[in-house]
């Protein structure tokens, strides 16, 4: 292993943002540990198999299972440096008909999954006082005003605050974290690797584009993205502004002195 390499752990690779991340990743000449729910789901090229270890996990597995699982991961190259929670479920309903079962298996995958697998990682990172959680979050929790998409958005929203509770918890032992919002992208049936992924990684890397810049609390990917989420703080900011002068100021009165 060469001394400037990076060893990533990157789950939900078959397909989308995370098997484009993949490639990415190895062509900047790192090492990669890729899960699969399926082992047939992920096809790396011949010359960079020996640079790829891929790990069948399902984020519905038991704590126990995935402990096991992330050990024998580490155990490759002997660390993680970089997490990437990528792995996720969106399904489509009307909130106001969905079965609590539902709700379960769409908060099991978003939210609990990547809790047991950060976890399951975090200890290794936590004894080296290194290491960058990377949470692929999603443009929509700026948007929760869309049918169909409210599980898949609430999913997201604990996910996001999850993140940012884990870099309070991590700030002292150098573990950084940085939450990932893209926009709308291609990843499939095309031969170009997304602009978002080569950024994604520059950013991990600190070079390219992200050469001098700080790892950053929160990276949106898009004009999508950044249109959602500067739409959002307008009317975060209208609504404070409409009301502040009736619902801001609610401390008790001082009592008078005697």
């Amino acid at each position: 292993m060469g001394a400037q390499q990076k060893v990533w752990f990157i789950t939900g690779t078959s397909s989308g943002f995370g098997k484009r991340l993949v490639h990415v990743v190895l062509a900047r000449g790192d090492l990669v540990i890729a899960t699969v729910r399926r082992r047939e789901d992920l096809d790396v090229p011949e010359a960079d198999r020996a640079r790829v270890h891929v790990l069948v996990l399902d984020l519905l597995e038991s704590e126990e299972s995935i402990q096991k699982k992330a050990d024998e991961a580490l155990a490759v190259w002997g660390r993680v440096d970089v997490l990437v929670n990528n792995a996720g479920f969106g399904g489509k309903t009307l909130i106001q008909e969905a079965s609590p079962e539902t709700v379960l298996k769409q908060f099991h995958i978003n939210v609990f999954g990547a809790f047991k697998v950060t976890n399951a990682i975090l200890p290794s990172m936590r004894r080296r006082r290194s290491g960058l959680l990377v949470f692929i979050g999603s443009r929509s929790v700026f948007q929760a005003n869309t049918p169909l998409g409210g599980l898949y958005i609430a999913s997201k929203a604990a996910f996001h605050s999850l993140a940012e509770t884990y870099e309070a918890e991590l700030q002292a032992l150098n573990v950084k974290v940085m939450i990932v919002a893209p926009g709308a992208f291609r990843t499939e049936t095309i031969r170009k690797t997304p602009k978002a992924v080569e950024l994604l990684a520059d950013v991990v890397r600190g070079e390219g584009q992200a050469t001098g810049r700080p790892v950053p609390r929160w990276l949106f990917l898009g004009n999508i993205a950044y249109d959602r989420v500067r739409t959002k703080c307008k009317e975060w900011e209208q609504a404070l502004d409409d009301w502040e002068d009736v619902a801001k100021d609610l401390d008790f009165d001082k009592e008078p002195e005697e």
